[in-house]
């Protein structure tokens, strides 16, 4: 559980016009399903915006973010490290930078510091209550601690607040996928899928669903769409 719902905080944070319009593209890029591809683009536009404005403390929580993504796909311990560096960069910036907590929670979960990663994702919570990605990680914090109930009350909160981002959804779908309530999931996939029709992740983890209540043909339907839409080796 990575990518989500960023946006900007509170007032713009840069009085460089072109550095925070950077800063928005590469927000953009953040909030589609990850590939390579889409997260090099997201590198690149808060790269620019840093070189703008070296103060942007957004900007490098942005790039933090992006670095933990790419991470995540590659298993690449450079990636990580980098991420470390923009995030630490970001707080020592800025303390009060909402995504910059977010993204050191994230570096804390990587890392097995389960509690830490929770306290990082509710301080951001606390700059803002709308932070829709702080609470997807503190979900993450939470079931790596085999607290079910409350991670479970987290994404639904998540969705309450904002209906129409499919992340929520697709977040929602696969912690009930992991709780072994498979056909609970796929209506949650569905909706992401409904928000976001080109969601390969989507259709990779629906296949999944459709599989453990033994509807092969749904299965094998929805990893079709996925490797229409991105060949992967899971689907």
């Amino acid at each position: 559980m990575l990518a989500g719902d960023y946006r900007p905080r509170g007032t713009r944070p840069t009085q460089n016009m072109q550095a925070y319009d950077l800063y928005l593209k590469g927000l953009d890029y953040l909030r589609r399903p990850a590939t390579e591809n889409v997260l090099e683009k997201a590198q690149r536009r808060f790269s620019q915006a840093i070189e703008l404005d070296p103060q942007f403390a957004s900007a490098h929580a942005g790039l933090c973010n992006t670095f933990i993504a790419l991470y995540v796909l590659s298993k690449n311990l450079g990636q990580f490290e980098s991420a470390e560096k923009y995030c630490h960069r970001a707080l020592t910036l800025n303390i009060e930078t909402g995504d910059a907590h977010i993204a050191l929670g994230k570096l804390y979960l990587h890392s097995g510091q389960y509690a830490r990663a929770g306290d990082e994702f509710q301080r951001s919570i606390a700059l803002d209550e709308l932070s829709i990605s702080a609470y997807y990680g503190l979900a993450d914090s939470l079931i790596a601690r085999n607290q079910l109930a409350p991670a479970e009350a987290t994404l639904r909160a998540a969705i309450e607040l904002k209906p129409t981002v499919w992340r929520s959804y697709l977040e929602m779908g696969s912690f009930l996928f992991g709780a072994g309530r498979s056909a609970e999931a796929i209506p949650f996939y569905l909706k992401a899928i409904e928000l976001v029709p080109d969601n390969m992740e989507a259709y990779v983890s629906l296949g999944a669903a459709y599989y453990m209540v033994e509807d092969f043909e749904a299965a094998a339907t929805s990893w079709r769409h996925s490797i229409a839409l991105s060949p992967s080796a899971t689907a």
